[in-house]
């Protein structure tokens, strides 16, 4: 708001006035803006919804965990896209800018938004206000469940920004984070051992170069880590650097020793900025051990690439389109659940507003159907069965011990069958690279199984 209107609101007490007329302008705009669903994945998925933690205030650096219990954004009550613009805009063209309308930028903030306890005056600047920006954090009881609210974090900190929430579930308990990354000023830093609601913000160590910047000459954003398999202490961290916000780069790195250390970061070229505007790196591994990078491209949609060369982290080949923005303003932060749901953002415009309250971002969810490849563990505790080889090239031979095989057949990943079998010798050499699973029919049953054909 103006510094008139803020005035005004004081004299007043007229905020709630303003404030119920902007919630019904963004309402409205809002409630037309849909993203949707690549139509190779209307099959797999249900229809994007928009999640009830959905508020009038700027969420982003989404993440869910893989659980599908918790989820984290950074969070402010203000329109930081206008914001942003305004200081960039003031730094370049004012040689000695005012610091406390660039930091505490009141009229940017939503008097009308939610706060969850942020605290928006201290600040290390002598002013009289300051425009934070905090990790918020939602927690539900199981998946069945709707996130309800928000709420503070336990790392938040007065006068200091923070986002990029990441967690890591320890290995022996998903309700122990391991490791919980945060973005900082254009660098990122790591808690070890805290709760899903992070605490131990005064144990907090900055990753060091070449990781970080030392002098600001780069910035790091947008962290993730993951195991490279259930239990193991080798973690694969992805993120993005860039010098300028147009051009970001996806780098790589490996610890052997359960982030204790790192190797040197090294750049993904086969998803690079020649694309397009890449953003959001989100690794995944699905049921079947096969590695995904999920990212958005033009803040226009959300991607994923499969892995062609088991760990090799810059052999991501095939895109596939996901979802579009559909008819909002933009898309992206993929995270996914270890069913395959996925929580990203939407990012909404509104041009009936003043300049300084037009962009806002809202988490969504896109929950995967019970499909072939949420069956794969249900099924496979029906019977015994192997596959070798898998990975394979060309064949693959089914072993069922004493169960009589009676008919299989190949299915891609949209639960198309691609060709049906009576012997336990599948001859796959015709099909292009890509995972397919076997659904293999015996007398006392089925069972479906992944293959891997590179």
């Amino acid at each position: 708001m103006s510094k008139e209107r803020v005035a005004f609101c004081i004299a007043f007490s007229f905020c709630a006035l303003f404030g119920q007329n902007e919630k019904a302008s963004w309402d409205s705009v809002k409630g037309i803006a849909y993203p949707e669903l690549a139509p190779a994945f209307q099959s797999a998925y249900d229809k994007p919804v928009k999640l009830p933690l959905s508020s009038y205030g700027w969420e982003d650096g989404l993440h869910i965990s893989r659980d599908g219990l918790n989820i984290y954004a950074l969070y402010s009550p203000a329109d930081l896209v206008s914001h942003t613009t305004n200081f960039s805009s003031v730094i370049s063209s004012d040689s000695s800018p005012d610091l406390c309308n660039l930091f505490a930028g009141t009229k940017f903030i939503r008097n009308y938004a939610q706060f969850y306890g942020i605290d928006m005056v201290s600040n290390s600047f002598g002013c009289d206000s300051f425009l934070n920006i905090d990790i918020v954090y939602s927690h539900r009881n199981s998946i069945d469940e709707p996130f309800t609210s928000w709420q503070l974090s336990n790392i938040a900190r007065p006068g200091l920004n923070e986002g990029g929430p990441m967690p890591l579930s320890g290995k022996n308990s998903a309700s122990d984070l391991e490791i919980f990354l945060f973005t900082g000023d254009g660098d990122f830093w790591i808690i070890r051992n805290t709760g899903v609601n992070p605490s131990g913000i005064n144990k907090a160590v900055r990753f060091p170069q070449p990781f970080n910047p030392v002098n600001k000459e780069f910035n790091a954003d947008n962290p993730m880590v993951e195991r490279l398999q259930d239990n193991s202490d080798t973690i694969v961290l992805i993120y993005e650097k860039y010098t300028d916000a147009n051009n970001r780069t996806f780098m790589v790195a490996m610890s052997f020793d359960n982030g204790a250390s790192w190797n040197n970061p090294v750049a993904i070229t086969s998803i690079s900025r020649n694309m397009g505007h890449i953003e959001h790196p989100h690794l995944y591994r699905d049921k079947s051990n096969q590695w995904w990078l999920y990212y958005s491209l033009d803040y226009s949609g959300i991607y994923r690439a499969r892995q062609s060369i088991p760990n090799n982290w810059d052999s991501w080949v095939e895109p596939e389109l996901i979802v579009t923005k559909g008819n909002a303003a933009s898309i992206g932060e993929p995270s996914l659940t270890s069913d395959g749901d996925i929580a990203f953002l939407v990012g909404t415009y509104n041009g009936s507003l003043d300049s300084t309250d037009r962009y806002d971002t809202d988490p969504w969810y896109i929950k995967s159907k019970k499909s072939v490849q949420r069956e794969i563990c249900e099924l496979s505790k029906t019977f015994s069965l192997s596959i070798t080889p898998n990975p394979t090239y060309d064949y693959v031979n089914v072993h069922a011990g004493s169960r009589q095989i009676k008919r299989i057949d190949v299915v891609d990943l949209n639960g198309k069958i691609i060709s049906t079998h009576k012997s336990s010798r599948i001859d796959i050499s015709f099909l292009p690279s890509a995972l397919y699973f076997l659904k293999i029919e015996t007398g006392g049953g089925h069972i479906i199984k992944p293959v891997l054909k590179y």
